[in-house]
């Protein structure tokens, strides 16, 4: 339709086209409206003009018997998104009658799209997230190109990363419920304390000091923190200057502290099951319990601290999509005047981006002492 150099007459079977899919897969009829009364004035053929009226008026008719549904939904939809009402007993009342209500208008098809997607801005309000994610499916399948009108992809992204989240989180309670129920009662069968020796311990805490080994090696692996800085905040969604850094200790460091405790816990939780299981006489069925009950207790804690400590309050990054870039990827979570902790700690912090430090005297302190900090003049350079 931009094409200038196009003919009028090549450009009417597009204009149709046009008003058809905004009229049949968006559901939008007041564009689709325009677009076929553009056509009607421009189409110098009868037929073509026949075809424009027809759609004008069926337009047109759907309009005028369905106004005062469209109003009313229109008025749903905004006592839906009403903001800072979502735990008042009222405001959840209130949408318990609406959802009610929208159930009730279900005899007009030709607004089922509409119907639907308020019906999951209202479940929204209401928390029941995926029952909006069902409600806004059924949109798309009414309506393609819904998304042309109102953002229902991203609303529903929404909705479906809030039930996942919750399904995920009951999920892993249970798992973890089920699991220390069951040490707990191996332990009152089995009585390790009648057999317990010496070496037994000393294996728990030799498994302790690999993990603690491990994590540090991983945080600290040569190189890693200068290559995270080439991609962390590629996509600018953080203000620069950006800073990279995971020494344990170090300020703004908690989760990364927190996350040696989880490991811990479940290493804890893994020997507590084998020691349990050390007096079953099938040494295979020791070691199915052992390793399906330790990977099923990593699983629920790594759960437990990711929907904790770092969903919704970090992103995350990686070099390529290629499958290895996995084991580099980053989370990265913004820090708050960070300035006095660089100047007390600055080799906690390398990767720096200088780009957005006013202060000239900091930014050459920083370059000497930083390790791979960078100077960069432009947001071209920094992606």
């Amino acid at each position: 339709m931009r094409n200038r150099e196009m003919q009028t007459a090549d450009h009417l079977p597009i204009l149709a086209e046009l008003a058809g899919f905004y009229e049949n897969l968006v559901g939008d009829d007041h564009h689709a409206l325009k677009l076929w009364q553009q056509l009607l004035s421009k189409a110098p053929a009868a037929s073509q003009r026949i075809s424009a009226q027809r759609a004008i008026t069926r337009i047109e008719d759907r309009q005028h018997r369905l106004a005062h549904v469209k109003h009313q939904l229109n008025g749903l939809r905004m006592a839906a998104v009403q903001p800072g009402h979502r735990e008042e007993p009222a405001f959840l009342k209130k949408m318990a009658r609406q959802r009610k209500q929208l159930e009730q208008m279900a005899n007009h098809p030709e607004l089922a799209a509409d119907i639907d997607y308020t019906l999951g801005l209202t479940h929204l309000a209401l928390g029941h997230s995926f029952r909006a994610d069902w409600a806004f499916g059924r949109v798309l399948t009414h309506r393609p190109a819904f998304g042309f009108q109102q953002p229902i992809e991203r609303l529903r992204k929404t909705a479906r990363q809030a039930w996942i989240r919750c399904l995920a989180q009951r999920a892993s309670w249970a798992v973890l419920a089920a699991f220390w129920l069951i040490v707990a009662i191996g332990m009152a069968w089995s009585r390790p304390w009648h057999w317990l020796r010496w070496r037994h311990v000393g294996a728990g805490m030799v498994a302790a000091l690999i993990w603690i080994a491990g994590f540090q090696i991983m945080l600290h692996w040569p190189d890693r923190q200068g290559q995270a800085s080439e991609f962390v905040n590629r996509d600018g969604f953080y203000p620069t200057p950006t800073y990279v850094h995971t020494r344990l200790g170090s300020p703004e460091s908690a989760v990364a502290q927190k996350l040696l405790y989880y490991g811990l816990t479940a290493v804890g939780g893994t020997f507590l099951l084998t020691l349990i299981t050390a007096r079953l006489r099938r040494q295979r069925l020791r070691q199915w319990i052992g390793g399906v009950g330790g990977l099923c207790l990593g699983l629920a804690l790594a759960t437990q601290f990711f929907y904790a400590h770092c969903d919704n309050l970090s992103r995350f990054y990686r070099r390529n999509d290629s499958p290895a870039a996995w084991l580099s990827a980053q989370l990265a979570f913004r820090a708050s005047e960070p300035e006095p902790y660089l100047l007390t700690e600055p080799r906690a912090y390398p990767g720096v981006e200088l780009a957005s430090i006013s202060d000239p005297l900091l930014v050459d302190w920083l370059e000497q002492h930083v390790p791979n900090a960078r100077r960069v003049t432009n947001k071209e350079n920094i992606d």
